[in-house]
């Protein structure tokens, strides 16, 4: 029986490749446990946010507990973190950057071309919503992060969705 959800290979594929590039920078092993069409709603305290401009308009948001976070910058300037700071907000930025690039590059011949990435914004704080506008088409793709440290599963959840303007776009097959 075949999927009642239509999916596009091409760019639920490029979001899995590059959110692992993206862990891998701050020496994160992550495995992709879900892929959705909808936007996630129980959204961690922290988040890096990138624009997409051009052919293709929209954002990419990646979402993460702060102990993902500090671990993530830890990782990549290779020294431990324990509280939020400058270094800490500035890895989850790039975090958001390197993912946004990647797409950028993998989705250059695809049907979702990404002229341009904005550059990134970082949310911290608890009990916030981020809205976006109809009509969008929305990937999510779900990652676990592998740290025997992180002992609660939300703790683990790290989230890498995109939506974009979906009138112009002519998906891969």
């Amino acid at each position: 029986m075949a999927l009642k959800l239509q999916l596009d290979e091409t760019l639920v594929n490029a979001m899995i490749d590059a959110g692992a590039a993206g862990f891998d920078l701050g020496n994160l092993k992550a495995r992709c446990v879900g892929v959705s069409r909808s936007f996630p709603t129980a959204l961690a305290d922290v988040s890096g946010i990138v624009g997409l401009a051009g052919r293709t308009n929209g954002s990419i948001l990646v979402n993460m507990c702060q102990k993902v976070a500090l671990k993530l910058a830890s990782g990549m300037l290779m020294e431990d973190f324990t509280t939020f700071n400058e270094d800490v907000l500035d890895s989850i930025g790039e975090l958001a950057n390197v993912i946004g690039g990647r797409l950028k590059s993998q989705l250059a011949n695809s049907g979702y071309p990404i002229d341009n990435i904005t550059l990134p914004s970082v949310i911290v704080g608890q009990d916030y919503f981020v809205s976006h506008s109809k009509g969008l088409l929305v990937y999510h793709v779900t990652f676990q992060v592998d740290d025997p440290e992180l002992l609660v599963l939300a703790d683990r959840t790290v989230h890498v969705a995109m939506s974009v303007m979906a009138k112009d776009l002519k998906p891969s097959r």
